[in-house]
């Protein structure tokens, strides 16, 4: 009788989430930017290397952030929870708007698929 046992070495399902924060331009009709916060402390993940860019380089601009939370949705992210806060320096006011998302995966590398940061 031949027996063979296969091992795998797969991680468990477990979540891991994002926050994109997003900055509204002065008429408050659009978001000026979007970045990324991943937890992450490697050097793409900097900082400096927040900003979502497409297969070009180029910075993704998004209508509202609704529609960066569709974005994220089409990538497996599921939305969680929302704040803004209004943020004044001088005579100037932006609101600054945080959501957070979740996606479940059972590699930690699924987690930044699709998601692609500014060089």
């Amino acid at each position: 009788m031949l027996l063979i046992s296969v091992v795998g070495f797969c991680q468990a399902p477990h979540k891991v989430y994002c926050e994109i924060v997003g900055t509204g331009n002065l008429s408050g009709s659009k978001i000026s930017k979007v970045e990324v916060d991943m937890g992450q402390t490697s050097k793409q993940w900097s900082s400096k290397n927040r900003v979502l860019v497409n297969d070009q380089n180029e910075k993704i601009e998004f209508n509202s952030m609704m529609d960066a939370v569709n974005y994220f949705s089409k990538l497996g992210w599921n939305f969680v929870q929302a704040y803004a806060i209004a943020e004044t320096q001088g005579m100037s006011r932006e609101t600054v708007y945080h959501y957070i998302l979740v996606k479940e995966v059972s590699k930690d590398e699924q987690a930044v698929e699709g998601i692609k940061l500014k060089e």
